[in-house]
């Protein structure tokens, strides 16, 4: 297969992978929500955000729309849940959430990952090597990629992970 048409394949995928990345980060975000006893304020952007997924799977029976409009229902309900959730967390604990270090970093350090790990996996493979020990092989180097890309944007790994002290503040 070209790769081309690869691409092309696989392309109508993209809205619905960003669509589970603004579930994971609405999911967690309205977990937090709950753990600071703003029940009510969870229950609210739910109810919201079904309500506007709700009105787009109607327009699965419009013609031409099909599908489509499911995707972009949860898109866009899982984008104003997570921006919502978002905002009342800000709001009720004064934590400021930085875009770069929760969703630009850890993207592009994932991207780099998933392309340089499937590159590898495919080259091994190809050369001959069992599957299992590509597989190994690839999944290693990938993680390991994934923590480089994420400490050359200036995201320490460690304190990530809380091998090393956040700072002088939280040890004293």
């Amino acid at each position: 297969m070209h790769l081309d048409v690869l691409v092309v394949s696989y392309l109508h995928l993209l809205p619905l992978a960003i669509a589970m990345i603004f579930s994971c980060y609405h999911g967690v975000l309205n977990g937090v929500l709950s753990g600071i006893e703003k029940q009510g304020q969870s229950a609210l952007v739910s109810l919201l955000c079904d309500a506007v997924q709700l009105g787009f799977v109607f327009t699965v029976a419009w013609p031409g729309v099909g599908i489509r409009g499911f995707v972009a229902g949860m898109l866009v309900s899982e984008m104003l849940g997570a921006v919502l959730c978002a905002w009342y967390v800000r709001r009720g604990t004064g934590v400021r959430i930085s875009l770069f270090e929760c969703i630009t970093a850890p993207g592009l350090g994932a991207l780099l990952m998933g392309l340089t790990a499937n590159l590898l996996f495919r080259y091994l493979k190809d050369s001959g090597v069992p599957v299992t020990a590509a597989v190994t092989a690839a999944v290693v180097y990938g993680l390991l990629i994934y923590l480089a890309a994420l400490q050359a944007q200036g995201i320490s790994v460690g304190e990530t992970f809380r091998l090393r002290g956040r700072d002088k503040k939280t040890q004293e």
